[in-house]
């Protein structure tokens, strides 16, 4: 194996992952409900369309794990799951502490490792065509 295919491989298994953490997110929010209780979180946050925004989310997360899996639209699909999860850590994260567990709630180390990582990926290879 050359350095050069060890390269490819190494960027398309950090993307497989990232892919497997964002699909985390929106799958789990996809099939056990969680969209509309999401939704009802961004409107008591004076966020207007909360739903609209929840399942905008939620559906971004769904596809864009797809994408970054197929290594397609890999610098679109970046760039918007991390502006999402900036957000997110701001918007939830920041105020219940660095880790935060459980049903309903997140890690904010996952994200802050994501913002690192997404970026990253964007320059990668590995059929990723940006």
């Amino acid at each position: 194996m050359t350095i050069n295919s060890r390269s490819q491989v190494g960027w398309l298994v950090l993307r497989v992952m990232l892919a497997w953490l964002v699909a985390a997110h929106g799958f789990y929010r996809l099939l056990s409900g969680g969209t509309t209780g999401f939704g009802e979180y961004l409107d008591s946050q004076g966020l207007p369309f909360g739903l609209a925004i929840a399942w905008s989310i939620t559906l971004t997360e769904c596809l864009g794990s797809i994408l970054l899996v197929v290594g397609r639209f890999v610098f679109p699909v970046t760039l918007l799951l991390s502006a999402i999860y900036v957000v997110g850590i701001f918007m939830v994260h920041a105020s219940n502490g660095w880790f935060v567990v459980g049903a309903g709630r997140t890690d904010t180390g996952v994200h802050a490792w994501g913002q690192v990582q997404l970026p990253l990926v964007t320059g990668g290879g590995a059929g990723g065509d940006g």
